[in-house]
C-alpha cells in the first residue's frame, strides 16, 4: 500500500466514523430534547390541574353536588374532600414527576435520560391511556400517546448507540 492509498483509507475511516458520530449525537440531543419536552409538559399539566381544581372544579355546582353524596363508606371522608384532596394531589404529583425527571437529567455525567427512567414515564404514561380511556375521557387518549412517544425516542437512542 502506498502512503497516498494509507492517507486516502485513514481519511475515509475519519468522515465514516465523524458521520456515525454526527448522527449519533443527532438522535441523543433529540432524545435530550424529547426528555426535557416530555418533562417540562408534566410540570405544565399538574400545575394547569392544580389550577383548574382549586377554581372551575370547585364551582358550586360540583361542591354541591359532591357534598349532597355525604360521607364515602370506608374512608370515612366527605366526597367533596375526597375529590378535592385526589385533584390536588393529581396535580402535585404531575408536576414533582416533571421536575424530579429535570432534577434527575441535570444530576447525570453525560446530561442524558436514563433508559429506565424513561421506561418508567412511558409505563405510567401507559397505565394514564389505559385509565383515560375506561373512566376518564378522551383527553388522556391523546396525551398519553404523545407523552409515549416523547419518552421513548430517548429509550430507542440508547438502543442505537
Amino acid at each position: 500500500m502506498t502512503p497516498t492509498q494509507e492517507s486516502t483509507e485513514t481519511r475515509n475511516a475519519t468522515i465514516d466514523s465523524s458521520a456515525r458520530t454526527s448522527s449519533e449525537t443527532g438522535l441523543r440531543r433529540y432524545g435530550r430534547f424529547t426528555f426535557k419536552i416530555g418533562s417540562i409538559t408534566f410540570i405544565a399539566i399538574g400545575a394547569l390541574h392544580t389550577w383548574t381544581q382549586a377554581t372551575s372544579l370547585a364551582a358550586a355546582g360540583i361542591r354541591s353536588d359532591l357534598e349532597a353524596i355525604g360521607i364515602v363508606e370506608g374512608i370515612d371522608a366527605q366526597a367533596w374532600d375526597l375529590w378535592q384532596g385526589i385533584g390536588f394531589l393529581m396535580g402535585l404529583f404531575s408536576m414533582a414527576l416533571g421536575l424530579s425527571n429535570l432534577a434527575g437529567l441535570q444530576g447525570r455525567i453525560d446530561d442524558y435520560p436514563a433508559v429506565g427512567v424513561c421506561a418508567v414515564n412511558v409505563a405510567m404514561l401507559a397505565g394514564i391511556t389505559a385509565i383515560g380511556a375506561v373512566y376518564l375521557g378522551p383527553i388522556q387518549l391523546v396525551g398519553g400517546p404523545i407523552g409515549i412517544v416523547l419518552f421513548t425516542v430517548p429509550i430507542l437512542a440508547q438502543l442505537t448507540r
